[in-house]
């Protein structure tokens, strides 16, 4: 893939584990990495269910290959957040397919 289709800047990001001041534990995300990315959309989605409406996403980020990304973190592109479902190496660790789908929203 040429660099020049990787246009839009994501961030990648992991939860870790934070204790409160009351002592309760809570997760909070933090950014990782900040790669830019070639975005496919695989399905787009709107539902209506109990009384609320919502939409749900497929997506395939493709990014330069980082080894530290894994399938316990999220994507955030444009305010929205993204669940990592799957990675797959393409190209002996030349770029690296994120497919996730949108929480719902």
């Amino acid at each position: 893939m040429r660099a020049g289709r990787r246009d839009r800047k994501i961030d990648i990001q992991i939860c870790v584990p934070t204790d409160t001041t009351s002592g309760d534990s809570t997760d909070v995300w933090s950014s990782h990495v900040q790669p830019w990315a070639h975005v496919k959309w695989i399905k787009a989605d709107r539902k209506h269910l109990a009384h609320s409406d919502f939409s749900e996403s497929e997506v395939v980020f493709t990014i330069p290959y980082i080894p530290t990304v894994t399938d316990d973190m999220r994507v955030v592109m444009g305010g929205k957040n993204y669940i990592i479902d799957g990675l797959i190496e393409n190209g002996r660790q030349r770029a690296l397919e994120i497919y996730a789908h949108s929480e719902v929203s």
